[in-house]
């Protein structure tokens, strides 16, 4: 699919720089290259600092080939030069949040476009960036390495509440990587929410370790709104989980299914 938009761009805007990112990108970006000629350049790991960087020497005319956090097909040679991961940011309440405002909303909440269960208007919001873990099987440590980044839990009501305010949104979806690891942060989270009267419901639809999660945080989590959450143990069988240095203990996840039940 990514290969199929950006080869309708070229055609579209031929004279464009055309940039692609995520963790998709950051981990293969020699193969995206290699399946397609449109894409000029990747954006590697957290990418905000980076991409206005390189919209800036674009929009200047500058070569941005060996720049930090970016990888390019044609460098001296024409070989692809990797830039390397970039520094990540180490406070994510100053992030300026996504400009919905220039999206057109509208035809996703009409047709119930949501991560999880479709509950109404629904926003996708991020809380946290990375993992602390580094499954065998996850791209996540080539993206973020393995540190877990937390906003504070009032910067993360805050947005919410605008989005209450702006959009008339009756449902979150917590779209993170694993946004529920920290016991503390959650009944933060959960007495700020509490205090604020949203109304609005929460999922966490994307899948979430279970190490955080027992009766107590569970019972405070749906006082707070959270209506479902996806569990995400990956296997049931130990040695998989041995292989996948998953981390987990499986007595322990059936324990909070239970209590989430």
């Amino acid at each position: 699919m990514v290969r199929e938009i950006a080869e309708h761009a070229r055609r579209r805007f031929p004279d464009a720089t055309i940039v692609v990112g995520g963790e998709n990108a950051t981990s293969m970006w020699r193969w995206m290259f290699e399946q397609t000629d449109a894409i000029d350049c990747a954006v590697l790991g957290e990418g905000e600092n980076t991409t206005v960087e390189l919209a800036d020497r674009v929009a200047a005319g500058v070569s941005y080939v060996g720049m930090t956090g970016l990888a390019v097909r044609d460098g001296a040679g024409g070989d692809a030069l990797d830039g390397g991961l970039p520094t990540r940011m180490r406070k994510l309440d100053g992030v300026v949040p996504p400009a919905w405002d220039l999206f057109p909303l509208d035809g996703y909440f009409r047709y119930g476009c949501s991560t999880g269960v479709n509950r109404g208007r629904t926003m996708p919001l991020l809380a946290t960036r990375g993992c602390p873990y580094k499954c065998t099987f996850c791209s996540s440590p080539n993206m973020w390495t393995t540190r877990y980044s937390v906003r504070e839990p009032e910067d993360v009501v805050d947005e919410i509440e605008d989005y209450v305010n702006r959009y008339g949104i009756r449902n979150i979806d917590f779209v993170d990587l694993t946004p529920m690891t920290k016991r503390s942060w959650i009944l933060r989270l959960c007495e700020t929410l509490q205090e604020r009267g949203l109304d609005v419901s929460l999922q966490l639809p994307i899948g979430t370790r279970s190490e955080a999660l027992d009766d107590e945080v569970l019972r405070r989590m749906a006082a707070a709104g959270c209506t479902n959450i996806t569990f995400a143990p990956e296997t049931g069988s130990e040695r998989m989980l041995e292989i996948y240095d998953k981390r987990l203990d499986l007595d322990h996840l059936l324990e909070g299914i239970a209590a989430a039940r």
